[in-house]
């Protein structure tokens, strides 16, 4: 198996726009970023998607940084009442030095009408689940599909396992525009039908469920889970099937 470490990926696109940088810092524009604490309450699978989403947060604030973009970076409590989100939102649409804005997923269910409010045009992680006039999905969901893309020949069936969440529901939208055969698996379901595919992305965020007895031999595998550890961050598939030949 050849592996591909999406960190590489990242530093090369991040040098690549340094070309642009002092476009960028002349421009003097801003992107907000914006996340949710966990709750008091939340369960433990819960706390640590809400774990992802600050390492996610803070690896953007880095990497606008680096390319002369400034991050203005917002870490809301899971108790701010919907009146106070809805005015961040707005005063993010009002504000044109602010030319873009992320909101980190997981999203408290209360504010699920508050994310309406953002303008379109500035929502370019599509987290409205709207596309706009530059994207149609989010941007981990274009990056995923682009690789699957590079892969894929005439006849590849694709498997997206936690294709009904938000980045792979991205995923399965971009393949299908551009014509590529895909299915839908979700976390809980028999994951040996994806002996059915020769390539096979997971975006479930469950650590470790695949391992070399569900996972056969396929042309690609995307593994785009990210669940932070004691030990580092780990993905979807379990490092024993790093092993399965490809």
């Amino acid at each position: 198996m050849t592996l591909i470490d999406g960190q590489l990926i990242r530093e090369h696109v991040k040098q690549e726009c340094q070309k642009y940088k002092s476009i960028f810092q002349a421009s003097q524009k801003e992107v907000a970023i914006i996340r949710f604490e966990a709750s008091e309450n939340a369960s433990n699978g819960l706390r640590a998607r809400y774990e992802a989403a600050r390492i996610s947060a803070e690896q953007k604030v880095a990497t606008f940084n680096a390319i002369g973009i400034t991050p203005n970076y917002i870490a809301l409590s899971a108790n701010i009442a919907v009146e106070q989100f809805d005015n961040i939102i707005q005063s993010i649409n009002e504000n044109s030095k602010v030319t873009a804005a992320i909101v980190q997923y997981p999203i408290p269910a209360k504010f699920t009408s508050s994310i309406q409010l953002l303008e379109p045009q500035k929502d370019i992680d599509i987290v409205r689940r709207q596309s706009n006039n530059f994207f149609e999905s989010c941007a981990t969901a274009e990056g995923i599909a682009r690789i699957v893309e590079s892969y894929a020949q005439r006849d590849s069936n694709v498997a997206v396992v936690g294709g009904g969440g938000f980045v792979g529901n991205g995923v399965i939208k971009y393949l299908e525009a551009s014509r590529i055969s895909c299915f839908c698996l979700e976390d809980g379901d028999d994951l040996s039908r994806t002996q059915a595919a020769d390539i096979v992305v997971s975006v479930t965020g469950r650590q470790g469920i695949f391992t070399p007895y569900v996972l056969p031999s396929h042309r690609l595998i995307v593994d785009g889970g990210f669940t932070p550890t004691a030990s580092g961050a780990a993905g979807d598939v379990d490092r024993s099937a790093y092993t399965v030949s490809l």
